[in-house]
């Protein structure tokens, strides 16, 4: 998985989110939880992070940047 538990992360608009919980046998929509830092709310996304499976949303929690080193 992308993401880590206890690990900060943030949606397309810089909003930080505490990832907290991985649940996979919930719905796909609602696999990973995260704590919403501005807000202190619980925000449920799919596997991937994206709020909705058909369409980018300004609140799909990005995974971390995997950086590759050229040799």
């Amino acid at each position: 998985m992308k993401f880590k538990i206890g690990e900060i992360y943030k949606d397309r608009i810089g909003r930080e989110y505490r990832f907290i919980a991985h649940v996979p046998e919930a719905r796909e929509s609602s696999q990973l939880v995260f704590l919403g830092f501005e807000t202190s709310d619980i925000k449920r996304r799919y596997p991937c992070g994206s709020r909705f499976a058909d369409r980018e949303n300004y609140y799909d929690i990005l995974p971390p940047v995997v950086e590759v080193e050229d040799e």
